[in-house]
């Protein structure tokens, strides 16, 4: 089994990807995704070297799920953002609608922060499980192209929020409408994110190239 160590090539490269994420949803701030280099170029088959290691391929199904739902939490975070939301349109004083809406968004991004950690722990957990040096690297290809969708998906929930913070004089005038709005820019985005996910653990190295 690798050892946990944070001078460890794959251990530096996961932790500087999740407070990359960390940051962006920050500060808002994704336009690193669309940079050269953004997305990993190169991953292995992941059944293939799941065999190599002499794990069951289980360890990397779990890992896919579990990349999956942090992109499906993207959805649920703005979702509860959207109920609580519901709670203050036709308030007529923009500034309490404004105070308000604006503690709603902090919390969704603390939720959506909690989710990350949760799926980087998980992430870092199954890395470790396979024995090094080369497995550790090509296990840690994999999570990190896909970290590039799950990226993408929590992108999908800032600009929701960003679209119903644009929309504060319909939301005083007692139109729900920005709410729907916000759902559907995120659910177009996440529902791209997790097919990507769904194609990248099923893929062979053939189907990958460099960006």
């Amino acid at each position: 089994m690798a050892t946990k160590n944070l001078e460890t090539v794959f251990w530096v490269r996961i932790k500087r990807r999740k407070t990359r994420l960390l940051d962006a949803l920050r500060t808002e701030d994704f336009t690193y995704l669309n940079l050269p280099g953004a997305i990993s170029a190169h991953c292995s088959d992941p059944k293939l070297f799941c065999r190599e290691a002499g794990l069951p391929v289980s360890v990397i199904d779990k890992l896919r799920d579990f990349c999956i739902e942090t992109c499906n939490a993207s959805q649920e975070v703005l979702g509860s953002a959207r109920r609580e939301a519901a709670e203050v349109v036709g308030e007529p004083d923009r500034d309490v609608l404004v105070q308000k809406w604006g503690v709603i968004r902090n919390r969704a991004k603390v939720l959506a922060t909690g989710r990350i950690q949760e799926l980087y722990e998980f992430a870092e957990k199954t890395v470790t499980r396979f024995p090094g040096p080369d497995l550790p690297e090509q296990a840690a290809d994999l999570f990190i192209h896909a970290a590039y969708w799950i990226e993408y998906a929590f992108r999908a929930l800032v600009s929701g929020l960003r679209y119903i913070s644009s929309k504060v004089d319909l939301l005083m005038a007692g139109d729900p409408k920005p709410l729907d709005g916000a759902r559907d820019i995120c659910k177009l985005e996440v529902s791209a994110a997790i097919d990507e996910i769904k194609a990248l653990f099923r893929a062979s190295p053939d189907d990958f190239v460099i960006v």
